[in-house]
């Protein structure tokens, strides 16, 4: 999911540019962030220069800004402790006020420093709010940095302070809360307060630009793109633990805040983790922030040490039985490498076994994301049909409809779509109606046992604004708005099986590009996309209801990407009046992940049924094939539910 293609959380596309990720085409000025109100509430702007050296910790202040933003500063002492392409990090060799919080800063220069890291340096500038990733994530903190430095070396040579231990030996952020206390969303650049014992957002924004080291860290989420996610203390006390030693999101309280993302900048090569694996050597850096959330940028390179976590298998169905599954395969097109063709057939056949309905999306048009016009998918889907033959499956066929161009979200260009595929070799049989199409609505006609779509396949509600770009959105509480993001439209299909009518609807719902950062300016975060998928899942939950009230015995499964996870409000929608029960509730909380997030295993995926179908489950749940792992073909796991039909059903 996605700037907009950058790295985070975005299921729709991604693009990377690995050697220069902190742009800085939006710094704020100063001035500018003085002028909005952005100091801390009761601290004083300081006096300017004049007055003598100030301290790094003084000039960080007491609050979530620094009180001489917009001011210059003059020799302001530390030691460097890294310098990359643009900047360097400043450091008290020791700490100011007896705490290791508010001892380090940035200086940019904009071309690559003449000092290095062992230099002892005096530095005079102006001090300014920096909001990094602003154009990708209008929620990030602001970073305090000096910038049109004069930099004096005083002497070289110097050992570096050393490293600020995040773990049992040194300090800690709270396990589970990232910013008490607030009722509605709130600036935190206007809270005066700063408790970095108590919250883990100032603990973390305590630590900018501080030369840190992990304790006994262990990954909690695979390699990927450059980056990893690491607890300290081997994850103990940090939040319940994935069977692959994740931590897992389980309600809207979980907040996992002892999580820290690890990124290997240009120059330093990442290590090779899985989910619960360790390192030959320590994960040090420097702290920074990244998409609004806190990041450790390695300044050394360090290896894994794998604990040997292996994909899942399922076995296939048996007779009398009906397999189906989901799985968002991640912008899949005719561009995409020979590798990841075998490794989706290998999958598809060896881990799924085959299934007979295969729910796919982020299926790409033709041409991938050439924005030329072309909406057609049926090279790509041929492809992946080849693919699974090649495996040793069976020869698919599919369902779908093409999007208008442009128009469903996603990559431009790209054109993605939900697909639905069949196997016509296990009984099952696809009962097409004509009429169908990219603005047509589909309908429920018919009652009892002739309960059918009017189109088959057919587009739920496609003209329904929860669907386009544009619709303002309002946050709860508040006078924050945001404008809605075009999304997939709900495809659903009829097939017949065991001589029982089923109705299978494939959705993808709204992703969470437009939601405020975890560790973000405003807490609690707004979740702006979920507001979009609550509008979303109305439609789907009147379209379902209205075939259960044709034929309440009807055989309905609605799955996909839902982009939520089973405890929110999206999905609660769907199972409002007991219209849709969830496959993987059964499940104990630490199971229901098929994603891995910021070091947080999350449900993405789902796959709920209408109550009659729901007495034919025997097998529900995700397959953890990719979630966990650095070799991942898609960033999803797949979900897969065996219904084993019983005579008389």
């Amino acid at each position: 999911m996605f700037g907009q293609w950058s790295r985070q959380r975005v299921h729709d596309s991604v693009l990377w540019v690995p050697m220069s990720r902190h742009l800085r085409n939006l710094a704020i000025a100063a001035g500018a962030c003085c002028a909005c109100g952005f100091l801390s509430a009761g601290v004083a702007a300081a006096s300017p220069t004049g007055t003598g050296a100030l301290t790094i910790h003084a000039v960080l202040g007491g609050g979530h800004t620094s009180p001489y933003a917009g001011q210059t500063v003059s020799g302001v002492p530390g030691i460097v402790t890294d310098v990359t392409s643009s900047e360097f990090y400043l450091q008290d060799p020791t700490w100011v006020g007896g705490k290791p919080f508010k001892q380090a800063i940035t200086v940019y220069t904009g071309s690559k420093p003449t000092v290095v890291a062992g230099d002892d340096v005096t530095v005079s500038g102006t001090v300014t709010e920096y909001y990094p990733d602003e154009s990708d994530t209008p929620s990030s903190l602001p970073i305090a940095e000096i910038e049109d430095a004069t930099v004096t070396v005083v002497s070289t040579g110097n050992p570096l302070p050393a490293p600020v231990i995040i773990g049992s030996d040194g300090v800690l952020p709270p396990a589970q809360d990232i910013f008490s206390g607030a009722k509605t969303s709130t600036d935190v650049t206007t809270v005066s307060s700063f408790e970095p014992n108590k919250r883990a957002l100032d603990f973390y924004q305590g630590l900018d630009s501080t030369y840190v080291e992990v304790q006994d860290p262990v990954a909690i989420g695979p390699t990927n793109d450059y980056a990893f996610a690491v607890a300290p203390d081997n994850g103990a006390g940090a939040g319940l633990r994935t069977p692959a030693g994740g931590l897992a999101d389980t309600s809207t309280k979980t907040v996992n805040s002892r999580r820290l993302e690890v990124y290997a900048p240009y120059g330093v090569t990442p290590p090779t983790v899985d989910t619960g694996d360790h390192f030959s050597g320590p994960v040090e850096g420097i702290m920074t922030e990244y998409e609004g959330n806190p990041e450790l940028d390695l300044t050394s390179s360090v290896t894994g040490v794998s604990r040997g976590l292996t994909p899942q298998v399922v076995s296939p169905a048996n007779a009398n039985q009906l397999s189906v599954a989901t799985y968002n395969l991640d912008n899949l097109s005719p561009d995409t490498p020979s590798s990841k063709w075998a490794s989706l057939g290998t999958q598809i056949v060896h881990n799924l076994g085959s299934p007979d309905i295969l729910a796919v999306q982020e299926i790409q048009d033709n041409d991938g994301s050439t924005d030329d016009g072309v909406v057609a998918c049926d090279i790509t889907m041929t492809d992946l049909v080849n693919a699974i033959v090649a495996a040793g499956g069976p020869t698919y066929s599919w369902t779908e409809i093409d999007p208008v161009n442009d128009q469903d979200g996603g990559e431009p260009g790209g054109n993605i779509r939900q697909v639905t595929m069949y196997r016509t070799d296990v009984g099952l049989t696809f009962d097409p109606a004509p009429g169908g199409g990219s603005t047509v609505a589909d309908s429920v006609v018919g009652s009892g046992a002739s309960t059918a779509l009017a189109q088959s396949p057919g587009r739920i509600n496609p003209n329904d604004p929860a669907y386009a770009a544009g619709q303002t959105l309002t946050a709860p509480g508040t006078t924050r708005t945001m404008p809605s993001s075009a999304s997939r439209k709900p495809l659903a299909a009829q097939f017949t099986w065991e001589g029982h009518t089923l109705f299978v609807i494939n959705n993808h719902l709204d992703a969470k590009l437009t939601d405020d950062a975890d560790f973000g300016r405003y807490q609690k975060p707004v979740l702006w996309s979920e507001i979009q998928r609550v509008e979303q899942t109305q439609a789907i939950h009147h379209f379902v209801v209205d075939i259960e009230k044709a034929d309440p015995k009807a055989w309905v499964i609605t799955l996909g990407d839902m982009n939520d996870q089973g405890f929110e409000p999206a999905i609660h929608t769907l199972e409002v009046g007991n219209a849709l029960v969830d496959t993987s509730e059964h499940l104990p909380a630490a199971l229901r992940y098929d994603y891995v997030f910021d070091g947080d295993s999350e449900t993405l995926s789902g796959l709920l049924v209408s109550p009659a179908m729901y007495r034919l489950v025997t097998r529900a749940g995700p397959v953890h094939i990719n979630a966990d792992f650095a070799g991942q073909t898609s960033d999803h796991d797949p979900l897969l539910a065996k219904f084993t039909f019983r005579h008389g059903s």
